[in-house]
């Protein structure tokens, strides 16, 4: 999945629980439960780019939207950063890897690592598929009034 389409379930399911903890759990589970959910994967840097310039935006606005300026009191943030944040170890890798390095870090979170199944969705289908999911929990955050 794309990071905004983690982020974007995350910050739901905070607003949905709006307990930092919980949020911070259901968020960071909710990355191989989406994992696992047949969907397009960017095979390229640019799309990457676009994608973490949308999710870093989408923080800047969760942490505006929160009722406290606390960011450990924030639910919506920390199920969003923490639904995305699996995504890092994968960025992280690709940049060395490309970096002709030959450094290429092991992926741990078991839906990258192979542990669990991380299931593919041709485009447009996969691409249209995030695009729902996005839409979905965008409108569920306002509908639970976070």
């Amino acid at each position: 999945m794309y990071v905004f389409t983690h982020l974007c379930v995350g910050a739901f399911l905070g607003a949905a629980w709006p307990n930092p903890v919980g949020a911070a759990v259901a968020g960071f589970a909710s990355h191989g439960l989406l994992d696992a959910v047949p969907h397009h994967d960017y095979q390229t840097p640019i799309p990457a780019i676009i994608d973490a310039g949308f999710s870093i935006s989408a923080l800047w606005v969760l942490r505006k939207m929160g009722a406290t300026s606390r960011l450990t009191l924030n639910p919506v943030l920390i199920g969003g950063l923490l639904a995305a944040l699996p995504d890092l170890e994968v960025g992280i890798s690709f940049t060395l890897d490309k970096l002709g390095q030959g450094h290429k870090l092991p992926l741990i979170y078991p839906s990258h690592s192979g542990l669990s199944p991380h299931r593919r969705l041709p485009l447009p289908q996969g691409f249209w598929l995030q695009i729902a999911i996005m839409a979905t929990s965008i409108l569920g955050i306002y509908w639970l009034g976070a």
